[in-house]
């Protein structure tokens, strides 16, 4: 690609690579494409191979992708998170509760999700927030809302 189109491969080539690759079960691969990398040392790689291991059971090299991520950034929840849905997917329950303790105990917390909606002034709502604490013109909404959160 550099040498024919003069195109210098960037962290999105290999995203979408590690993407590809992951998605036809060729985790190995995508795991060696990384460390041959330039951006062996960016999570968001990492991360996309980590969540492919949930999908295709790989416990082993999730172990080592996870153990990867959290040497780059103890702190960044997203390594515990998806190495505990590994252990979830494969049935070891006790090393998905361990997981979450030790991500618990080394401060890595997740955030809570949030949702968008556009009322003039952008509004934002957490997961448990609740509609009547909102601005009257998101009351207005709130039907619409329920019957699309209920489908």
């Amino acid at each position: 690609m550099s040498e024919e189109y003069d195109i210098k491969a960037g962290i999105e080539h290999y995203s979408c690579m590690v993407d590809l690759l992951s998605r036809a079960g060729i985790l190995e691969e995508a795991e060696i494409l990384i460390l041959d990398s330039a951006f062996r040392d960016d999570s968001s790689l990492w991360a996309a191979l980590l969540g492919a291991c949930a999908t295709h059971s790989s416990a082993e090299l999730a172990d080592r992708v996870a153990k990867r991520m959290i040497e780059l950034e103890p702190g960044y929840h997203l390594s515990y998170v998806l190495l505990a849905n590994v252990y979830k997917t494969i049935g070891r329950w006790n090393d998905a509760m361990e997981i979450r303790k030790l991500m618990t105990r080394r401060g890595a917390r997740k955030e809570a999700g949030r949702s968008w909606i556009g009322a003039q002034n952008n509004n934002t709502f957490a997961i448990a927030d609740s509609l009547p604490t909102a601005s009257p013109e998101l009351e207005d909404w709130r039907p619409g809302l329920q019957a699309v959160s209920n489908h």
